[in-house]
């Protein structure tokens, strides 16, 4: 646009790439404490008008629990974004989910991503069968 305005279009694409490149490259490297059992499921997926990206584990060694984590991306304009790292897990109908971190990034402000994602990996990975309280829906 010629006139300096950008686009709500063009600020979702800029932090589609933006955070997708982070996340891709957690997920080449394996970093941010994710083991081999987390998978990458979803890439800037569509969730009630916010992009998501979300590593999902199905084996859960000795406890049998399934984990997630994602990143929540709402852009506010090219230089900001709400930006929210989820954990949760389940177990049959049981599940749990809570927020690990959320706040308003600047563009120029992604550098702890990777510890940010780290925190919400940890925690969760301290998830026990204890925490699942909520029932899924059918």
């Amino acid at each position: 646009m010629g006139d300096g305005v950008v686009s709500s279009e063009e600020a979702y694409i800029y932090w589609i790439e933006t955070i997708g490149a982070l996340v891709d490259d957690v997920d080449r490297k394996r970093t941010a404490g994710l083991d081999d059992r987390y998978r990458l499921v979803t890439r800037a997926g569509d969730r009630h008008g916010a992009l998501e990206w979300t590593f999902y584990s199905t084996e859960g060694g000795i406890d049998g629990l399934d984990r997630l984590v994602s990143v929540a991306v709402v852009p506010e304009s090219m230089e900001l974004a709400n930006v929210e790292f989820i954990f949760g897990g389940r177990l049959g109908d049981r599940s749990t989910v809570h927020v690990a971190r959320s706040s308003l990034v600047k563009a120029s402000g992604l550098d702890p991503f990777v510890g940010w994602l780290e925190d919400a990996v940890e925690q969760a990975n301290t998830i026990t069968k204890r925490d699942l309280s909520e029932a899924v829906e059918a």
